[in-house]
C-alpha cells in the first residue's frame, strides 16, 4: 500500500514538472506571437505613411489613453477606424486617378472643337473681308462710268479708319461748275451700305439708301443723290 502511494506521489511530482514546462513553452509561444503581432502593426503603420498626420494624432490620443489607463481594446478600435478611413481615402484617390484620363480626353475634345470654331470664324471674317473688297471694287468701277458725263470722282477716305468711298460731283451748280457735292459710303459686316457723310446736307436720303441695300444698284443711288444735289441748288442753296 505504501509503495503504491509513493508511486502516485512520484507520478504527481512528474506531472507538476511537465505542467511547468508546458506553461513555459506556452509563455514563450505567446511572447513570440505578441512580438510577431507588434511587427505586423509596425509594418502596417509604415504602409499608411500617407496618413502620417492622422496617425500622429492617433499616437497622441494613444499616449493620453495609456497615461489614463485606457484599455487596449479602445486603442485598437480607434486604429481600425482610422485604417478604414484611410483605405476609403485611398479608394477615392484611385477612383479620381482613373477618371483623369477620361476628363483629359474630354477637355482635349472641347479644346479642338473651340479651335475649329475659331478657324471657322476666321474663315468667315476673311470671306466677309473679301466680299467687302469686291463690293468696293465694284463701286470704283461703277463710279468710273459716270466720271466724264456727270463730273463724278471717286476717292478713298484717308481721314478715317473706315474703308470709305467718297463720291464727288461737279458740274451741278451752273454758277460754280467746279463746286464739289459729295457723299461717303461704307460697307459694314453683312454687306450693308451706310451713308457716312453728305456735303452739303440733303433731305430724304434714307429711302434711296434702303433701296440700295435691297438691290445693290449703286448707279441708281448715285443718280438719286445727284438729283437731290441739283434740287438743292435750284432751291438756292
Amino acid at each position: 500500500m505504501a509503495s503504491a502511494v509513493g508511486r502516485v506521489s512520484l507520478a504527481l511530482g512528474g506531472g507538476d514538472h511537465g505542467l511547468e514546462q508546458a506553461r513555459r513553452r506556452l509563455d514563450k509561444w505567446a511572447r513570440g506571437r505578441m512580438a510577431g503581432a507588434d511587427g505586423l502593426r509596425q509594418a502596417h503603420e509604415a504602409a499608411l505613411a500617407a496618413g502620417a498626420e492622422e496617425l500622429a494624432a492617433l499616437g497622441e490620443k494613444e499616449a493620453a489613453a495609456l497615461e489614463k489607463g485606457g484599455a487596449l481594446q479602445a486603442r485598437l478600435a480607434e486604429e481600425q477606424a482610422m485604417e478604414k478611413a484611410l483605405k476609403e481615402q485611398a479608394r477615392e484617390a484611385a477612383a479620381a486617378a482613373d477618371a483623369v484620363p477620361a476628363e483629359l480626353a474630354q477637355v482635349k475634345a472641347q479644346l479642338e472643337a473651340k479651335k475649329g470654331a475659331v478657324r471657322e470664324a476666321e474663315e468667315e471674317l476673311e470671306a466677309l473681308g473679301a466680299a467687302r473688297h469686291q463690293r468696293l471694287d465694284a463701286l470704283k468701277q461703277a463710279t468710273r462710268l459716270y466720271r466724264d458725263r456727270l463730273g463724278l470722282a471717286f476717292h478713298n477716305s484717308e481721314a478715317s479708319d473706315l474703308e470709305e468711298l467718297n463720291i464727288v460731283f461737279t458740274q451741278i451748280d451752273p454758277n460754280n461748275p467746279d463746286r464739289p457735292f459729295l457723299f461717303g459710303l461704307h460697307v459694314e459686316e453683312g454687306d450693308v451700305f451706310v451713308l457716312t457723310k453728305c456735303v452739303p446736307e440733303v433731305a430724304g436720303t434714307a429711302a434711296p439708301l434702303e433701296q440700295l441695300n435691297k438691290d445693290n444698284n449703286l448707279c441708281l443711288f448715285v443718280r438719286s443723290m445727284r438729283q437731290k444735289f441739283k434740287k438743292l441748288v435750284a432751291e438756292g442753296a
